[in-house]
């Protein structure tokens, strides 16, 4: 569910583990107004949230996030109140 604080965030995102991610850059060049691109840059592995910070500290009323350690499933959830 939702966590306003963002400590508590961070911790549910770590909590809720990482992924592995390519990190793709590109070097610009300035040329007057045009900026092209060069062709050169980087790409690197890097993990990253599988639920960011952000994305639990904005969760809607009702929605939340299941995960299953012993299955290895993770997925978005809404949870609904007969009121």
């Amino acid at each position: 569910m939702r966590q306003n604080s963002s400590k508590n965030a961070e911790q549910w995102a770590n909590i809720l583990g990482t992924k592995d991610a390519m990190q793709f850059t590109y070097k610009l060049q300035k040329d007057g107004t045009a900026t092209p691109e060069t062709g050169l840059g980087t790409a690197r592995s890097v993990k990253e949230y599988l639920y960011h910070p952000d994305e639990i500290k904005t969760l809607q009323t009702g929605k939340g996030i299941y995960m299953s350690k012993d299955g290895n499933f993770h997925s978005n959830v809404t949870i609904h109140k007969p009121f």
